[in-house]
């Protein structure tokens, strides 16, 4: 197998683990928890990790990554992360389309870091906890990072707009949970927008996302467990 088959292969492997480690840590509500307060450990396993995965990056594959030259790489820090929240597939199959969103949205074990060169950001570094120790486990997602930077520009924090990263898994689509002013709105990211058929960076009902949601999630519970 060719060296840059590998690559992709040992990446593609290590992105699957978030699938099977998703630990759901209860109800939060969307103005709880955002992943503004970062563990320790969490931290610490980012740091340890990021030179690791930037290392391993062969240089015909910068572009992969968003990044143009090496001195783009070298240059490359952490931002400010953010913790991935999902919905159970069973609170999306029961949804009766009246329950706010924020009560039933819990986090994952899934931290996700901008990795940052040169004001922008490139791609995302993983960390997750396995067999009970938080571990870098995976570089990528460079689309995702420009969509993600992309929403909370357009819907800054200093404007007052809260952001939650929500993944749900069994339908492949991620979004954006938006609060602001005491409403909550759902953007749609790159995955959701293909799955769903939904307007990128458009503004849409919770209630009305998550309806949309049920079929996608009854037809691959099988595939990512329940």
């Amino acid at each position: 197998m060719k060296k840059t088959n590998w690559f992709y292969l040992v990446f593609t492997v290590v992105a699957m683990v978030p699938f099977m480690s998703v630990a759901m840590c209860g109800n939060l509500s969307a103005q709880g928890e955002l992943g503004k307060v970062v563990p320790v450990e969490v931290r610490e396993a980012a740091t340890e990790g990021l030179d690791h995965f930037l290392k391993a990056i062969p240089k015909k594959e910068l572009g992969y990554y968003n990044f143009s030259s090496q001195e783009e790489l070298d240059q490359a820090t952490l931002g400010n992360p953010f913790r991935v929240y999902t919905i159970a597939p069973e609170k999306i199959l029961d949804y009766d389309g009246k329950t706010p969103v924020s009560e039933i949205i819990s986090p994952t074990s899934l931290w996700r870091f901008p990795i940052i060169s040169e004001g922008e950001i490139r791609t995302l570094l993983s960390v997750d906890l396995i067999d009970g120790v938080w571990k870098a486990i995976a570089i990528g997602g460079s689309g995702l990072a420009k969509h993600w930077a992309s929403v909370i520009k357009k819907w800054p924090s200093s404007e007052g707009y809260e952001h939650i990263f929500l993944k749900i898994f069994q339908a492949g689509s991620d979004f954006v949970l938006l609060s602001h002013a005491g409403k909550t709105e759902m953007i749609p990211l790159s995955s959701a927008v293909l799955s769903l058929d939904l307007g990128s960076e458009e503004m849409y009902d919770p209630s009305d996302i998550i309806l949309r949601l049920k079929r996608p999630v009854l037809e691959n519970i099988g595939t990512y467990g329940h």
